[in-house]
């Protein structure tokens, strides 16, 4: 029966993922097409991008405390309608104010989906970072699906209108066909649901893996946000193909966290994470570089590689943490998004003053600390 129950929540939680993906990859890969339609320039644009970062660090932060107040199903269910709502009021206004609010909703939905699903999936899966790569492989799925639904709305006359209604209409599913899981309960001692332990912020694994985590994220929402927009307006590739260039980019953190799920049990986490910061800032680096269409298909190819999984072995790097203090998960995920809330908004007015070719190397300083931070809990844990 459990084996039963775990391969539901597995189901659940694989489809949300992909509806994170979607709701992810999303703005960025409509950016050009709004900005176009309705006229705000690079630095709306980057509030735009940030605003979905502060909706996912409001509910990030408030993850712990909802779980303790009214039950993880329940939490975690009525957050993937928040996305839906948002996405519904997208469609309802050009109003820029209350796109700022849909914006925020969707955020907020992403933040969730992201943090409990990783939670559930830690607490059923222990330490094994395996089937922590291979549910996140479907964020990759809807990171795929997100630009190419798009391609087919304009070439069917929807507009980027119609690839909003479809993720309206996606957040239904895993709502629908979570009401029947059932979580395993959580192991929280009797005193902490009266008072929280912060005890997680005396722990040296805790700071490490925020390291890392604040980095990636960082640098992860600035690329998918900036990314379609940077090839169009930087004269890399057209719109269409600058589409392309990013289904081909999350088709290669798809292969990785594949790749990721057998090579996790066959090499430590510490290990492995410092292989794919390594590879995601020397990717990042040639593009910056390279202009050839070919040349850009190749390093799509290989930034997707490194990006792959950061984020499933980060949340595994702390597991234990996160099973002992219940708050922790949110907490973590929270102060990582910080740079996600400021960098896209600050890089989109530089843009206005330097272009977008410039701001994009802002991102150096993240991507070679997120290296830094992996080099160092590769030796923190080889010294026990």
């Amino acid at each position: 029966m459990k084996n039963e129950e775990n391969s539901r929540i597995i189901r659940v939680v694989s489809l949300n993922m992909i509806v994170v993906g979607m709701t992810t990859i999303i703005l960025g890969t409509l950016l050009p097409a709004m900005r176009a339609d309705y006229g705000f320039d690079y630095a709306f644009g980057g509030t735009l991008i940030s605003a979905t970062s502060v909706g996912t660090v409001l509910m990030n932060l408030m993850t712990g405390f909802l779980t303790l107040r009214i039950g993880q199903k329940r939490s975690y269910l009525a957050l993937i309608l928040v996305g839906t709502l948002g996405f519904i009021l997208m469609l309802l206004t050009r109003n820029p104010s209350v796109l700022l609010i849909a914006c925020l909703m969707t955020g907020a939905s992403k933040g969730a989906g992201s943090t409990y699903s990783s939670g559930i999936i830690n607490q059923i899966s222990g330490e094994d970072s395996s089937l922590m790569n291979a549910v996140h492989m479907f964020f990759a799925v809807g990171a795929c699906l997100a630009p190419l639904i798009l391609l087919m709305s304009v070439q069917g006359a929807l507009g980027w209108q119609g690839a909003v209604l479809i993720l309206a209409i996606a957040g239904m599913i895993p709502f629908s066909a979570g009401l029947r899981m059932k979580l395993p309960a959580l192991q929280i001692q009797k005193s902490s649901k009266k008072r929280v332990d912060w005890g997680f912020f005396r722990e040296r694994r805790f700071w490490i893996s925020e390291g890392m985590l604040f980095c990636y994220m960082t640098v992860e929402t600035a690329v998918i946000g900036w990314i379609v927009t940077y090839f169009r307006d930087a004269g890399a590739a057209a719109e269409n193909y600058a589409q392309i260039l990013n289904i081909v980019c999350w088709l290669a953190v798809l292969a990785g966290r594949l790749l990721c799920a057998v090579l996790a049990k066959k090499m430590s986490t510490p290990r492995l994470l410092l292989i794919l910061s390594v590879f995601s800032m020397s990717a990042f680096v040639l593009m910056l570089f390279l202009h050839s269409l070919g040349g850009m298909f190749l390093v799509m190819i290989l930034l997707g590689l490194g990006f792959s999984g950061v984020f499933g072995c980060c949340i595994t790097n702390a597991g234990e943490l996160f099973n002992r203090y219940p708050v922790s998960l949110g907490v973590f995920t929270t102060l990582a998004s910080i740079g996600a809330i400021f960098v896209p908004a600050v890089m989109g007015a530089a843009a206005d003053r330097v272009g977008i070719a410039a701001a994009m190397r802002i991102l150096i300083v993240f991507f070679a600390g997120q290296t830094l931070f992996s080099a160092v809990n590769l030796i923190d844990h080889a010294r026990g």
